[in-house]
């Protein structure tokens, strides 16, 4: 039986999805650093997000082999999509395989799957951010996914930071007042929150001086949102301000490419798109000022699902045009990701496999 596996590596995350050649979702994987703000570790930030490490990748596989259930007498052929990373052979001890098929494919091209598309203006905007068009006449062109320092230019990296200095400048002066004061230090587990005295902030500053890889620093992304959809006022600004970068990275791209008037699908990608609807509008109404043309598609599904159908599409092309492509999408409209197995599936998995996988 021919099985589809999709991988999709992030700033902060590693998925992973597996389907049947019939369309059926067999299982799912996910892993972060599974630590909360305040228990960042402190050696050796990996600075480019814990999401893309192979610590990441092996433990999200190995999450989805756990949980799914390959008939024992079944030969097994699997083929597998990725972005980035290496694959651990060992996970397939004990597994019946017939073949194994490794394909590579763009960081963007897992979403123009999913959109259905070959043609598109795209925009991410999650750990960090990008733009990226590709038209009909094949020119294309890519700016920012430059890393924190540089770029990611109105990712959630770019908008941690901006977080922590609102923290700061809430002690100065009223006007600057905002719920972040308090959200902020009681996530990154501060032991004083919101002093009221100015330049008594030494835990920030402390925190600021740090090394951090940038995963956690755009995790705080996540509090700004929360706090603007309450009504904060200065945590909406730092979204508004964000999307506002995008859009702006994003309207130099159609700029070059001269195709300001043409009708085009926009996609995107990441969190801040996918869940923030004060990103998403303020971006959208800012594209639709220099691309009044631009068709906006907001993709939710996972980019691992775009990976597995980009496999379909390669090894069966005449099933995916007939149903395989609209059933996959159909069973992962609300698909949630295995974060953790129970233990007696892991001791399971272990020993049908007789290898040790680390922890």
């Amino acid at each position: 039986m021919q099985y589809f596996l999709g991988i999709d590596v992030g700033g902060s995350k590693a998925e992973v999805a597996i389907f049947r050649i019939d369309g059926t979702l067999i299982s799912t994987g996910r892993y972060d650093n599974g630590l909360s703000l305040a228990d960042e570790p402190r050696d050796t930030p990996f600075r480019v997000g814990a999401g893309r490490g192979i610590h990441s990748i092996h433990k999200a596989l190995e999450l989805a082999f756990i949980t799914a259930d390959f008939p024992e007498d079944e030969v097994v052929d699997l083929t597998i999509t990725m972005h980035m990373g290496s694959f651990p052979i060992p996970l397939l001890a004990g597994i019946n395989l017939g073949a194994i098929t490794v394909k590579y494919a763009t960081e963007f091209s897992p979403i123009f799957e999913l959109a259905g598309v070959k043609y598109a203006a795209f925009s991410l905007a999650g750990t960090g951010a990008s733009t990226f068009c590709v038209l009909p006449d094949g020119r294309s062109m890519s700016m920012d996914g430059a890393g924190p320092d540089l770029g990611d230019l109105g990712g959630g990296c770019y908008i941690g930071k901006r977080a922590l200095t609102a923290v700061l400048k809430s002690i100065w002066h009223e006007r600057y007042d905002t719920s972040l004061k308090e959200a902020i230090p009681k996530a990154l587990g501060f032991k004083q929150l919101a002093p009221k005295e100015i330049n008594h902030y030494e835990e920030l500053v402390q925190y600021s001086l740090r090394p951090h890889d940038r995963a956690y620093i755009a995790g705080i992304a996540r509090i700004v949102a929360e706090e603007a959809a309450k009504g904060d006022r200065v945590a909406t600004e730092l979204l508004i301000d964000a999307s506002d970068q995008l859009s702006e990275t994003l309207s130099l791209v159609v700029d070059r490419l001269n195709c300001t008037d043409m009708e085009l699908p926009l996609i995107t990608m990441g969190s801040l798109l996918a869940k923030s609807d004060i990103y998403w509008d303020n971006f959208i109404s800012r594209v639709k000022d220099f691309a009044p043309n631009f068709i906006p598609m907001r993709t939710v599904i996972s980019p691992s699902v775009g990976n597995a159908l980009s496999g379909m599409r390669k090894i069966c092309p005449k099933e995916y045009n007939d149903f395989l492509r609209e059933k996959v999408l159909e069973n992962s409209k609300d698909m949630i990701f295995t974060t953790e197995a129970p233990i007696e599936r892991r001791e399971a998995f272990y020993e049908r496999r007789r290898h040790h996988y680390y922890d």
